[in-house]
């Protein structure tokens, strides 16, 4: 599977970043926002990893667009570092209609 991977320096680990499909992502992340072992479950489906795997990286997604998941900054990128904390932010939320 495809991936690239960016470093959190506020975890200091390494955050896979699989290339899905976007009916994938969409559906990660829509079931990150409501139930966070659902969404595990599902990136370990989707990429075959293991659970440590799929947990790293889920924990990096975020539950708001546009705003990072550990300290609610606004973000200007969908994948990339807080300005303000220095964590890895992945946001694979649909842009609001």
């Amino acid at each position: 599977m495809a991936e690239s991977k960016i470093y959190c320096k506020k975890c200091k680990g390494e955050v896979r970043l699989p290339v899905l499909a976007p009916s994938v992502r969409d559906a990660i992340a829509a079931s990150w926002a409501s139930d966070g072992l659902e969404a595990v479950k599902a990136m370990v489906h989707a990429t075959g990893w293991d659970l440590r795997e799929a947990k790293g990286t889920v924990l990096h997604l975020t539950k708001r667009r546009g705003v990072c998941h550990r300290c609610a900054a606004p973000l200007a990128d969908r994948v990339g570092i807080c300005p303000e904390c220095a964590s890895v932010n992945v946001d694979w939320l649909p842009d609001a209609s």
